[in-house]
Order: C-alpha cells, then structure tokens, then sequence
C-alpha cells in the first residue's frame, strides 16, 4: 500500500469538493433554460422548479459523498496512486452529478408540459423538414483573425528557423539542444496549443452556427491561445542561444499559469451566462436534447451546438462526424495520461 502525502490528498478532496460546488452553481444560472428545458421566467421560482432544483443538489451531495468514499477506499485499501484514485473517484462523481442532471431534465420536462396543459416532449421524432444553415458564412470568425492565427504559427516557425541557422546547427542538433535545456516540455505545449486553436477556429468557422455572442468569445479565445502557445514555443527555443535551463517548479509555474488563463476564461463564461444567449433555432427543440445533454438531430447540418445549460459547445450525435471526433478526443486523454504517468 502506497503512503500518499497529506497534500495531495487534501488536493483531491477539494477536488472533489469543487466539482460538487460547481454543479450546484451552475444548477441556479439557468439562462433562457430550466435545467436545459425552454421555460418562461420565474418558473424555477414555482413550487414545482424548487422541488426538482432542491431534488437535484441533494443527489450532488450524494454523488460527492460517494465519491469521497470510493476515493478513500481505493486509497488505503489498494496499491493505486493517489492520481489514479482521484481520476476514478471524480469519474464516477460526474457520472452522478449528469445522471442528476437527467433527472431533474426530465422532472422539468414533465412540469412545465403540465403548466402548459401539453403532453410531455419525448426524444423521437426528428423534425420533418432540414434546418437550413448558411455555414459558410464568416461571422465573428472573420479573415483577420485567421491571419492574426496565421501570424501567431509563422513567428513560432521563425522563432526555431532564425536561432538554429545563427547557430548552425542541425534541426537534430537543435532539438537535442532544446531537450538538454529542459525545454522540449514547452515545445510541446506551443505546439499543442497552437494546433488545437487552429483547428478549434476552423472547426467552429464552417461546421457551427457563429452569428452568436458565444461564437465572438470562441473566436478571440482560439487567437489568444494561438499566441500564447507561440509564444511558450518561442521560449523553448530561444531557451538555446541563452543558454537557460527550465527548472521543474518554473515548468509548473507555467503550465499553471495556462491553466489560471483557461479557468478565467470558463469562470467568465458562466458567472455572465445572459451575456451567451444560444441562437434562436437551438434554444427549441427540447426532443432532441436526450437528458437535456445531448443533441440529436440528423436533420440539422450543423456538427457543433452552442449547449443550452451554461456557455459551451457540444456535439450534434446524429452527425457522423461527431463520433470520430468524440474517440479522437478521448483517445488524446488516454495519450496523455499514460504519457504522465509514464514520465
């Protein structure tokens, strides 16, 4: 049995204790939605919207204590490490808490059909017609942000070129150089962070619906990453002519820092979620929303939805683009959590 330190195990029972606060937030700033289903304002402060949204923060509760205790037992009863303890334990703490919000989407459902004296949406049935959606139209993901993203890939490019040549070395010579540096840790995150922002804003650019406040906030964030992944490349590679060694706490300063800079942007997001409205055609259609989480609907072309229960993009099932994608990205988790794990 592995001894773990007090720290990391404080760490992750505020881990947890975070991730049940969040859903208990986020359960109380609905914004055009309750509990993803189109309802008139006020009704969560009805009878009914009280009783599901207080139904449903005491299954949170359940769902942290759970996995409070799953993590304890997994910790002093195996030989697992904390970090692996962690993962299963908030896994299985966002199953409860999505489970949780099924319910209560269903139970809103259900009440608000009876308010309006209407049987209950049900998940079958696609429309009957196909939503017609001008793609190709640029929005709030205009040439010049393309450019600026274009820019942020070509100073990364000329920021390894231009120090290699006044060095003459070899690309070989230059990357062993950089990894001798301790540096290669930032290459990695340049480049990941420029590649994800680039194929995030052409993603959005031409399989989405960006004519919303959502989409201008997506389009500014990709450039921003775009440019602070250049620059953490920049880094790395003028990390040689300047003869710097990238220490393990300064590699964590770093990687915190990026993660500060993600969880502003999503803190932002959510703590304004009236300033995020949903286009009008995804606001309806609350029978394809299956547990008010996901979209099905093969007769709208659009690959990525604006989600209906806080900012934030999800994935219409019904496209056959949709499941590649969704194996590609938990493929990538499963890379890097071995490659962790493994380092």
């Amino acid at each position: 049995m592995i001894t773990p330190s007090i720290f990391s195990v404080t760490s992750a029972t505020a881990a947890l204790l975070g991730l049940a606060l969040f859903n208990q937030w986020t359960s109380r700033i609905n914004q055009h939605f309750f509990f993803s289903r189109s309802a008139p304002d006020g009704f969560g402060a009805t009878a009914a919207g009280r009783q599901i949204d207080a139904a449903y923060r005491a299954q949170v509760w359940q769902a942290f204590a759970l996995a409070l205790v799953l993590f304890a037992l997994l910790l002093w009863q195996t030989r697992l490490s904390v970090g692996t303890c962690f993962a299963i334990s908030v896994f299985m703490e966002w199953i409860g808490c999505s489970l949780a919000f099924g319910r209560a989407h269903s139970r809103a459902g259900a009440a608000l059909a009876q308010c309006a004296g209407e049987p209950p949406a049900t998940s079958a049935g696609p429309a009957s017609q196909p939503i017609a959606v001008a793609l190709t139209q640029g929005g709030p993901f205009t040439s010049r942000l393309m450019w600026m993203l274009f820019l942020a890939a070509a100073f990364a490019a000329a920021a390894w070129v231009f120090p290699m040549i006044a060095m003459k070395m070899s690309i070989g010579q230059f990357a062993s150089a950089i990894e001798a540096n301790k540096a290669d840790f930032l290459s990695g995150l340049g480049l990941g962070l420029l590649s994800a922002s680039l194929a995030l804003f052409v993603q959005l650019r031409y399989l989405s619906r960006h004519r919303s406040p959502l989409a201008r906030f997506s389009a500014r964030g990709c450039v921003e990453a775009g440019w602070i992944g250049a620059l953490a490349f920049a880094l790395s590679t003028f990390s040689v002519p300047l003869h710097l060694v990238i220490s393990a706490q300064e590699r964590h300063i770093i990687v915190a820092l990026v993660l500060v800079y993600a969880a502003l942007r999503v803190l932002y997001a959510w703590s304004r979620p009236r300033n995020f409205p949903p286009p009008e055609i995804e606001r309806s259609g609350d029978q394809f929303w299956r547990w008010g989480m996901f979209y099905y609907n093969p007769s709208d072309p659009t690959l990525f939805i604006q989600h209906r229960c806080g900012p934030g993009y999800t994935l219409n099932f019904a496209n056959l683009l949709s499941w590649p994608l969704m194996l590609l990205f938990v493929a990538d988790l499963v890379f890097l959590s071995v490659i962790h794990l493994w380092r």
